[in-house]
C-alpha cells in the first residue's frame, strides 16, 4: 500500500494560516483550504488537463441538452423536469461510471429512456 502523501502547497487565500479576516463567515475558516493552511498541488500533465477540460465541457453540454429537453417537452416544474435534474445529480455523485454511460445515451438522443431511468432512480434513492 502506498502511504505517500499527495504534494501540497501553502494556501494563497489565507497565506497558510487556515483563517481569513472574515470572522463573521463560518468563524473565519478559509474556504480555500478548509482551515488546513495547505491545498493539493495539481500534478496532472498538460495533456491530462486538456483531456479533463474536454470531458468537463462535454458533460456540461450534454447535461444542458438533457435539462432543456425535459423542460421543453414536459414544462418547468413538472415531475419529469425536476426528477431528471435531481436524479442526475444523485447519480453523478453516487456512481460516476453509470453517469458517464447516461451521458453517452443522451449523446445518442435517447432522452425519453434517460428521463424515465432518472425518474425511477430518484424515486428509489431519495430519502
Amino acid at each position: 500500500m502506498n502511504t505517500t502523501a499527495a504534494p501540497t502547497r501553502k494556501c494563497r487565500r489565507c497565506a497558510g494560516t487556515g483563517m481569513t479576516g472574515f470572522g463573521h463567515v463560518e468563524g473565519g475558516v478559509c474556504f480555500g483550504c478548509e482551515g488546513n493552511g495547505v491545498v493539493p498541488v495539481d500534478t496532472r500533465t498538460p495533456e491530462q488537463k486538456r483531456a479533463d477540460k474536454a470531458t468537463f465541457i462535454r458533460r456540461n453540454e450534454l447535461v444542458q441538452k438533457l435539462n432543456a429537453y425535459a423542460r421543453d417537452t414536459y414544462g418547468i416544474g413538472t415531475d419529469q423536469e425536476c426528477f431528471t435534474a435531481w436524479g442526475r445529480d444523485m447519480l453523478e455523485q453516487a456512481d460516476p461510471i453509470r453517469h458517464a454511460k447516461l451521458l453517452d445515451s443522451v449523446e445518442q438522443g435517447r432522452y425519453e429512456a434517460v428521463i424515465a431511468g432518472l425518474m425511477g432512480y430518484y424515486q428509489e434513492n431519495a430519502k
